[in-house]
């Protein structure tokens, strides 16, 4: 859980940053404005670590990482199964990035993920599973496991995936 910038992060913000400058510009933002606001959306950083500490949010998007629990650092593993009860058994990361984003939203927000569904069978999703139910509303889920979603050919199980709070 690393403090230190990582530049392909920084780089994958900068990105970012630039597109959406440029679709507010095209709905008339000023320039400045638009800076000042894809630099306040878009910051980098390791979200599990920090989420606790953002202000609640009316949306939360992204693509949380395909990662086994078993896959990352001991410690880190350890703090994210200390702070994310959701993470049970052989959990993939993407189900402590849904606690995170579920808990950080405002009553009415909206977390929209692409990343496997399989939270929504398998035992380790059980507790994302309860989380939802007791006061969230799946509200879409578009599968997409016969997509192209990746450039290799992996069993992914992608699924866009849209949760409303409270």
């Amino acid at each position: 859980m690393s403090d230190h910038p990582d530049p392909v992060e920084e780089a994958s913000a900068d990105r970012a940053r630039r597109a959406i400058e440029r679709v507010l510009l095209s709905e008339g933002v000023s320039a400045a404005d638009a800076d000042r606001l894809a630099r306040a959306w878009v910051r980098p950083g390791n979200y599990l670590a920090d989420a606790w500490r953002l202000p609640p949010a009316q949306f939360v998007v992204g693509n949380p990482p395909y990662i086994r629990l078993e896959d990352v650092p001991s410690a880190e593993a350890t703090a994210y199964r200390a702070a994310y009860p959701t993470m049970r058994g052989r959990a993939d990361l993407y189900v402590a990035f849904f606690e995170a984003a579920l808990r950080g939203l405002r009553s009415g927000g909206i977390c929209a993920f692409i990343c496997a569904d399989r939270w929504m069978l398998n035992q380790y999703g059980t507790e994302l599973r309860r989380l939802v139910g007791a006061g969230d509303a799946v509200e879409t889920v578009v599968e997409m496991h016969k997509a192209a979603a990746f450039e290799s050919d992996v069993s992914a199980y992608p699924a866009i995936t849209i949760i409303r709070r409270g």
